[in-house]
């Protein structure tokens, strides 16, 4: 006997299941063909599903979920209508209400206005004007108008904290400097296929040579902003900086989708003041890889969480994209977001053995695979040595760095959990009581998946790198599902969740028993009471108003709160000083460029050390020359060395700039006598045999 509520379903929307169709599949595609909004049809599709269950108990309020689902298509029919326009004798907040208004036939089916939940602006009609099922499309359809200006209010504090006065601060010694070269000489020397150095940081000598350790995408990033901006600190920090904004952008939609807006502001907030994100070693405002990895692996769970959760296999293609850059971006480490998202791909596996899955793993291998066969015929066991062998191997099995001595465990090398509250301050003592007050709080399976999934991704990253890493900014991607897991904390709290709320206390108690009461503890309590109880106080002071009205001051409250948290927590580090500073050695690298000729060739003695930041702001030719064969260089020569080696040299020169450790000078002339003294032996030998 079939189902009335099944044949009902079935009557209103006009959409039979397909064979093979889950009821899940089924009644998200009921949602997208009538623009009902995702995270209503989500609401309901755990209740609605159970129509199907012949066996599944029936309740009222799924009776209730069920006929809210069916007027939702109703109206969504009745906007559609042609002549809906003229028949429709509603007032504007009766429409607004029931989230639709009737638009210009000739331009468009369906517009929606600001609505309880329903404000997608669908530009065509896919049915009559046979428009593709574009992925991108049907995305932009979910991203409603307020999201629109969220994500602008976010993009502007994003560019606050990570590319305001982003030049004004030196070049870090080692790994930004080193990167910083790379782009410049691609840039004056035309290496952009394959990044090169003067000075490697694992090779003896100085000279031209391949730099392999890295794949060259961010390099490539760098360059081309060089080459618009010129080569100075901000062209090498910019790609970076506006990667970290960009994940802010990826953290508040990831939010939105497991929760909601007020999720992701939250998380995006957390993000852009976790100070290992920004300014700590690798941050977004040194022109490191650490932060361009964190977004496009980022980019890579949300699709996959979206892929998957929401059976939509159109988007494992664009999934493939975003890992080939990850991988393009830092080669091997991008694995650890393979590692993150593996529960979830096993659970449903059958859909990446499909057209898409192949077309998946083929956009990966077309984006990664060109450069490195390249960099292989050209340099060949050289590239694998740099690129796999000192990577990988030798960093994983400690070989190339010493073990700390403050590390929790033994087999470990880094201290990752003394330095972890430094790392994340101040919201360390929220993320624990948080995320468990989260996981306890969902009472279904669709609420606790996502956080169960950012345990495990936030797990697995630590765990791994305590074991194989050395250096902190490893663990930066760890960062974003902790964001995310107080981020949903807050949402369950402001929305009634006791335990999540109870979570969060336990978590500001703790902050403000463990630092003392601080201009940070203090506005980050208030700012976090006054975002959880605001829902509470307006649903008193105005319970008529729609949801629609509710979701906006609700964000904006969370909006205000953020610029206030970002201005306390980050404060003016950001901004940095008023005047750009320079290290001595930049200002040697700045000195060089004005009073040595652009062809010139600058000698550099082993003993100076890894001078990145001199070479960076000299564009010159560098040969390495030993201590002891400094006197014989011939006049004019100009030389970078430390004073005491210029001293025993014995050799006269012009000093052309000096700082507390080193001189940059030009040799002069040697004299007859000078020649002899150097050489006695052979001035013997020749004497004897003249």
């Amino acid at each position: 006997m079939s189902n009335p509520r099944v044949e009902e379903i079935v009557q209103r929307t006009g959409l039979t299941r397909k064979s093979g169709e889950t009821v899940r599949q089924y009644l998200r595609r009921i949602g997208d063909e009538h623009g009902i909004e995702d995270e209503k049809v989500e609401e309901m599709i755990s209740r609605v599903a159970k129509v199907f269950d012949p066996q599944a108990e029936w309740t009222p309020a799924d009776e209730e979920a069920l006929t809210q689902f069916i007027d939702a298509i109703e109206t969504e029919r009745v906007a559609d209508t042609p002549n809906s326009k003229s028949s429709d004798t509603r007032s504007l907040p009766q429409i607004a209400n029931t989230g639709r208004t009737a638009t210009d036939d000739s331009l468009t089916q369906r517009s929606d206005s600001i609505t309880e939940g329903a404000n997608r602006t669908q530009w065509f009609n896919r049915e009559r004007l046979q428009w593709p099922d574009s992925v991108w499309l049907r995305e932009y359809e979910r991203i409603e108008i307020i999201d629109y200006g969220i994500i602008a209010a976010l993009i502007a504090l994003g560019l606050y904290v990570f590319v305001y006065n982003i030049g004004a601060e030196p070049l870090t010694r080692w790994d930004e400097s080193i990167y910083a070269n790379v782009a410049r000489n691609m840039v004056t020397n035309g290496d952009w296929l394959i990044p090169h150095l003067y000075i490697h940081p694992q090779k003896p000598g100085i000279r031209y040579q391949p730099f392999l350790e890295k794949p060259p995408l961010v390099f490539w990033l760098q360059g081309i902003s060089m080459s618009v901006f010129g080569v100075t600190r901000f062209a090498a920090r910019l790609p970076v900086g506006l990667f970290g904004v960009l994940s802010g952008v990826v953290v508040y939609r990831f939010g939105a989708v497991l929760r909601d807006r007020l999720a992701g502001v939250v998380a995006t907030t957390i993000l852009f003041t976790t100070p290992i994100v920004v300014v700590k070693g690798h941050g977004g405002r040194t022109a490191s890889t650490d932060v361009p990895l964190l977004f496009f692996g980022t980019l890579f769970l949300y699709l996959t969480w979206r892929a998957l959760t929401e059976d939509r296999p159109s988007l494992l293609p664009y999934v493939g994209v975003a890992a080939g850059l990850a991988l393009l971006t830092k080669s091997f480490n991008a694995g650890i977001f393979v590692i993150a998202s593996a529960p979830l791909a096993l659970s449903r596996i059958k859909m990446f053995l499909s057209l898409e899955g192949a077309k998946m793993v083929g956009l990966t291998i077309a984006v990664v695979l060109p450069w490195p066969v390249y960099a292989w015929i050209q340099h060949g066991d050289d590239f694998l040595y740099q690129i796999f062998l000192q990577q990988v191997l030798q960093r994983a099995t400690g070989e190339s760095f010493a073990t700390s001595s403050r590390t929790l465990f033994e087999f470990m090398r880094y201290p990752y959990f003394a330095e972890f509250p430094a790392f994340f301050d101040p919201w360390t003592y929220l993320l624990l009581p948080a995320a468990a007050g989260t996981v306890l709080s969902g009472k279904r399976s669709d609420r606790t998946s996502g956080p169960l999934l950012l345990i495990w991704w936030a797990t697995t990253t630590l765990g791994f790198f305590a074991v194989t890493g050395n250096h902190s900014w490893y663990i930066i991607s760890m960062f974003v599902p902790c964001a995310l897991l107080i981020g949903l904390a807050v949402s369950d709290a402001a929305s009634g969740s006791v335990l999540s709320g109870a979570g969060l206390g336990i978590g500001l108690v703790t902050l403000l028993a463990m630092t003392g009461v601080s201009v940070i503890g203090l506005i980050l309590s208030i700012g976090l009471t006054t975002v959880v109880c605001f829902p509470y106080y307006a649903d008193s002071a105005d319970p008529e108003r729609t949801t629609g009205s509710r979701q906006i001051k609700r964000v904006t409250v969370a909006l205000l709160v953020s610029v206030l948290l970002i201005a306390t927590v980050v404060g003016t580090p950001p901004a940095g000083n008023s005047q750009p500073q320079f290290t001595e050695t930049e200002q040697l690298g700045q000195t060089a460029s004005k009073v040595t000729p652009p062809d010139a060739t600058i000698a550099i003695t082993p003993a100076v050390g890894k001078v990145w930041r001199f070479t960076f702001f000299a564009d010159r030719h560098y040969e390495g020359v030993p201590p002891t064969e400094l006197a014989d260089q011939p006049g004019g020569t100009y030389v970078l060395a430390p004073n005491e080696t210029l001293e025993r040299s014995g050799r006269k020169y012009t000093v052309l700039d000096a700082t507390t450790g080193m001189r940059l000078v030009r040799l002069d002339a040697r004299s007859k006598r000078q020649r002899t003294y150097r050489h006695p032996r052979v001035t013997r030998h020749r004497a004897l045999t003249g």
